[in-house]
């Protein structure tokens, strides 16, 4: 922690893990509520786009002979990493249609997400106190831009010297106050009220801190943001006196809408990366 930082959780009594998470949610909430948060600007969404299209080749890993685990795939059986690394290709199978519109859907709301974090200096100005970091080429700090493998080397208990890669390839690097965080984002398809009682209960999902950390791994970078949205909304007017409503599935409460957003703020300490080891 910096002498800024721990000064003014003094003061505040507010940690900043705290703070991130609160000033995030504002940056968020300030822009969604902003008049011309519906429109783009031709400029920015058209380097957007055109940065997506500069990284649509597909890349192989170098022909080092290394197992490369991906950090998003922390929550894969060891079956399946064996076999991935045989380069075994994966027998797809026919779904339940819904499974494929849901997938559709995750995919498709993080470019949105990135837009609107690239747009949000331009409308707020100043109180945008987090802005999207840009690649030493110039690019957004998105996705396949920022791509990373990285070869790790660990001696086990036995003697034995165990060399693997990571890659990772996070949806956001932000700035904030001078520094870097890594930024996640998920969508939750559950529910809103099942999205907020389940994160009120045991917080972000397991395998989505393991993802993180892997990635602080291999950037460096030891604290970010993940972002849960619920695709569920809440009424646009309140439901809280609507009979019709079941009292399970009001989503409003004490005349305010269910939060559709959760953040949660990390940091990657040594006995983070003991605990995942």
């Amino acid at each position: 922690m910096s002498i800024r930082d721990h000064l003014r959780e003094r003061s505040t009594g507010e940690n900043r893990g705290d703070r991130i998470v609160r000033e995030f949610l504002e940056q968020l909430d300030m822009y969604y509520s902003h008049p011309k948060s519906n429109f783009y600007i031709e400029r920015i969404e058209r380097e957007f786009y055109e940065q997506k299209l500069q990284h649509l080749t597909f890349q192989p890993y170098p022909n080092d002979g290394l197992v490369t685990f991906g950090a998003s795939g922390t929550d894969k059986c060891d079956r399946e990493v064996y076999y991935r690394n045989q380069k075994e290709k994966p027998e797809k199978r026919e779904d339940i249609p819904f499974r494929g519109r849901q997938r559709r859907q995750g995919t498709a709301i993080v470019d949105y997400v990135q837009l609107d974090l690239l747009h949000m200096p331009e409308r707020l100005g100043d109180k945008a106190k987090f802005t999207v970091a840009r690649t030493k080429s110039g690019e957004f700090a998105f996705e396949d831009a920022v791509k990373h493998r990285a070869v790790f080397t660990v001696r086990l208990p036995d003697g034995y010297v165990c060399k693997f890669a990571i890659t990772a390839k996070p949806d956001g690097i932000l700035e904030y106050e001078g520094r870097r965080l890594l930024f996640e984002y998920k969508t939750k398809a559950t529910g809103i009220k099942s999205m907020n009682q389940k994160l009120d209960y045991s917080g972000p999902d397991g395998h989505h801190i393991d993802q993180v950390v892997a990635e602080s791994l291999v950037f460096g970078i030891r604290e970010g943001i993940i972002l849960y949205e619920s695709t569920q909304k809440p009424s646009w007017f309140s439901d809280e006196e609507k009979k019709s409503v079941s009292k399970g599935q009001k989503t409003w409460i004490d005349g305010k809408p269910l939060a559709d957003l959760r953040a949660f703020y990390f940091s990657v300490t040594a006995a983070n990366l003991l605990a995942n080891s």
